[in-house]
């Protein structure tokens, strides 16, 4: 099963998955690739190797902002 089909079942679980942000993190980064993945339905597209900055940004656009909050010990 690829990601595009996994996908699939994920977003056919219905409620709260239809919308929940999926995003596809592949080392396929031929021309076209970003937009088969979008609109197969994934939120977003990271491609390999990893940019930690990239992937920074992409967790604070689609985290909950409380996930995000540091929490400290006192």
């Amino acid at each position: 099963m690829d990601g595009i089909e996994t996908l699939g079942h994920i977003r056919s679980m219905g409620g709260k998955f239809e919308t929940l942000p999926v995003i596809a993190l592949t080392a396929n980064v031929m021309t076209g690739a970003r937009e088969r993945y979008i609109n197969a339905g994934f939120t977003d597209f990271l491609e390999k190797p990893i940019k930690p900055s990239k992937l920074d940004e992409m967790l604070f656009a689609y985290l909950p902002k409380e996930k995000l909050e540091h929490k400290s010990d006192d």
